[in-house]
């Protein structure tokens, strides 16, 4: 009887080191998809003239700052031009009488090439372009805006084409003919009254490839001692017997 209990409790524990491995393994894999690259926000944006909020990772733009053409980018934040990432905030606007959000996507070292968006509150758009004003190349959806109303906006930007979502609803989709090197994101825009962009963040989306988990004991036959041991590799399985339980 007790040969039989140890049998068991040996096994439980090798099902139990597996799972936690596998399980680990996923974890690992997908924690490194998710991390934000702006997670902290003080040591990426100048404090001294937008005010930032580490709780809610908010940022907070002045009349006076929001009336002049400002489109700052986040220190030390580079976009592989291969890669896609997904940014995302919370933007409420205590004014929508004037002025457009111009927003750096990936923005080049001009103001005429990379990825802009555009919010034009008269217009009632949300434009994508290739430029600062969001006329080259520039392509519109549509959006009521509100003052003292939050937008949840997702942006998906990819090597050659860039996404807008709304409260959860696709807004506009625009297609690019080059990639951007060594692409720079931030905020921005011209003749605003105060604005608040919060719960800031912004994500590298993995390929399929690099979120698929690993089993690390997919295969077992080289990893245990069979002839003590007996494996099966149709059920990923190992059986301890009385005699080796026993010990």
């Amino acid at each position: 009887m007790q040969t039989r209990v140890k049998h068991q409790k040996w096994l439980a524990v090798l099902v139990a080191m597996a799972l936690f491995v596998g399980t680990f393994s996923i974890f690992t894999v997908f924690s490194a998809g998710s991390t934000n690259l702006l997670e902290t926000l003080a040591d990426k944006v100048d404090t001294t003239t937008y005010s930032v909020n580490e709780e809610t990772n908010a940022i907070t733009v002045s009349d006076a700052a929001g009336a002049g053409e400002h489109f700052p980018t986040y220190t030390g934040i580079t976009l592989d031009q291969d890669k896609t990432y997904v940014y995302e905030f919370t933007i409420n606007f205590s004014d929508v009488g004037a002025g457009q959000i111009r927003m750096p996507i990936r923005k080049s070292s001009s103001l005429t090439y990379g990825q802009w968006l555009g919010m034009w509150f008269s217009e009632q758009q949300v434009r994508l372009s290739k430029d600062y004003w969001s006329l080259d190349g520039g392509v519109a959806g549509t959006l009521t805006y509100a003052a003292n109303t939050d937008y949840r906006v997702k942006i998906v930007t990819e090597p050659l084409k860039a996404t807008v979502y709304v409260n959860d609803e696709k807004i506009v989709e625009k297609a690019y003919d080059s990639k951007v090197e060594n692409g720079t994101i931030g905020f921005g825009g011209y003749g605003l009254k105060q604005y608040t962009l919060k719960n800031i963040s912004l994500v590298e989306q993995k390929t399929e490839e690099e979120t698929t988990a690993t089993n690390l004991l997919e295969t077992l036959a080289d990893k245990v001692d069979a002839e003590t041991y007996p494996v099966n590799e149709e059920t990923n399985a190992i059986t301890v017997s009385d005699a080796a339980g026993a010990g």
